[in-house]
């Protein structure tokens, strides 16, 4: 219905069966730059989460704990399986696979090649709502949010804030998730100072590519300095 950039967009936020405000900011955002009715992509997007609901609810069960769906072993109610919480009655599934959001984020950007468009896909992607999940894709973020020779690092980083603010309020008192929410001031400093290294070397680079050009500019205005002032 849209072009492929929208459409994978769509994808990634509805991966997880939901859509968060920020995932539907991020969509309406990209929708608006595309010059695409709002009101239209709304009912798009409406009918897109209600036809995945009600395929999730519709499936038959493969197994209590893996495939399409699994059945709640608190109240029995049918989740489908990217849920990490049962939403009837809260039970968490605690023995899913805790990877799977970094390996869907991981298939996604690698199936693409332009970085706006990875950016976009960060920007984009659910945050997990099972604790073990979070915990591994906080992990997962952490190192990538730091490292100064990653073109998406700064997405990463924003993404890290929001899940250190979901943390926050669904997981404050945690013993696990605790340290990532106590160590976010100090990782904070950490990124900017990452920040401040990539962006040297941007300029070094810069100059060094550029450096017979900057040469000959510096010899016309010292020419020119001595002739205005000499």
């Amino acid at each position: 219905m849209y072009n492929e950039k929208i459409e994978a967009l769509i994808k990634a936020a509805l991966a997880d069966g939901e859509l968060t405000e920020k995932e539907k900011q991020v969509l309406f955002r990209r929708a608006q730059e595309h010059g695409i009715d709002l009101d239209e992509f709304e009912m798009v997007l409406d009918a897109k989460l209600v036809e995945l609901k009600k395929s999730e609810q519709t499936a038959a069960p493969k197994s209590e704990k893996f495939g399409n769906v699994r059945k709640c072993p608190s109240c029995g109610a049918i989740v489908g399986a990217f849920k990490g919480v049962c939403p009837e009655c809260g039970f968490e599934f605690t023995d899913i696979d805790a990877n799977l959001s970094s390996k869907k984020l991981y298939e996604a950007l690698l199936n693409e090649n332009d970085s706006k468009k990875k950016i976009e896909i960060i920007e984009a992607f659910p945050i997990p709502n099972a604790k073990a999940e979070l915990l591994e894709f906080l992990t997962a973020l952490k190192s990538r949010s730091l490292d100064s020779s990653n073109e998406l690092a700064n997405a990463y980083y924003r993404k890290y804030s929001e899940c250190i603010e979901k943390a926050k309020v669904s997981f404050f008192d945690d013993q696990q998730l605790r340290p990532f929410i106590d160590d976010f001031d100090n990782f904070k400093k950490k990124a900017r100072n990452r920040m401040i290294i990539a962006q040297s070397k941007k300029i070094l680079s810069f100059i060094w590519n550029n450096k017979v050009t900057i040469i000959i500019l510096w010899i016309v205005i010292s020419v020119l300095f001595s002739m205005i002032f000499l």
